[in-house]
């Protein structure tokens, strides 16, 4: 297999990376109680640090709760963490929500 095929999503994982978009950040809804949620991206779970291999697993965040001032790639997991809940409860919690 070579390295573009490994960075393609299928239709399958494209659709369900939709849907995650269209729910919003999990942060902000859960959390914030946001009732206009801000425009998401999609954030893979990763249990180790590192640039290494991404877990399949997903949750949607928006700029701020993602990357900007409050955002996990900022204040770090543990601290992020410590606040919103773990990364993997998040996601088992969105599962539960979509599907």
């Amino acid at each position: 297999m070579d390295w573009e095929n490994c960075l393609m999503a299928t239709k399958a994982e494209k659709l369900h990376m939709q849907k995650m978009v269209e729910f919003g950040c999990v942060v902000c809804r859960w959390y914030c109680e946001e009732d206009d949620l801000p425009p998401c991206n999609i954030h893979h779970i990763r249990d180790k640090t590192g640039m290494g291999m991404k877990d399949a697993d997903m949750i949607p965040l928006c700029h701020y709760h993602h990357m900007g001032k409050m955002g996990i790639h900022q204040i770090g997991k543990k601290t992020w963490e410590d606040r919103y809940g773990t990364q993997r409860e998040l996601h088992k919690r969105l599962q539960e929500e979509l599907f």
